[in-house]
């Protein structure tokens, strides 16, 4: 028999994460094209602490979702999950 890959639409999808680094102040943007499933962006700590979770329900558009920082973040190292459905893939962010 055929042996299926299922495609993750997060790595389909044109991403940008930007400013990166950035400061607590200013927050993320994240540009993405939104291909059928709300995406969800957990901002966790070093040890994999949640820091904050929003969700973006736009579906079949381009998206730049604007992520907010708490402004008692300290200077670091942080991880952005970005979900949709079964898929996500994880990118660093510094915080200056």
């Amino acid at each position: 028999g055929t042996v299926g890959v299922e495609e993750n639409p997060l790595f389909s999808m044109d991403m940008n994460v930007y400013p990166n680094p950035t400061n607590a102040n200013e927050g993320i943007n994240i540009d993405y094209h939104a291909n059928g499933e709300a995406v969800e962006f957990q901002l966790m700590d070093i040890q994999g602490k949640v820091l904050t979770t929003e969700t973006n329900n736009t579906v079949n558009a381009a998206v730049t979702h604007k992520l907010s920082l708490n402004n008692q973040l300290a200077t670091g190292v942080y991880y952005l999950k970005i979900k949709q459905g079964d898929f996500n893939v994880t990118k660093k962010v510094v915080i200056l």
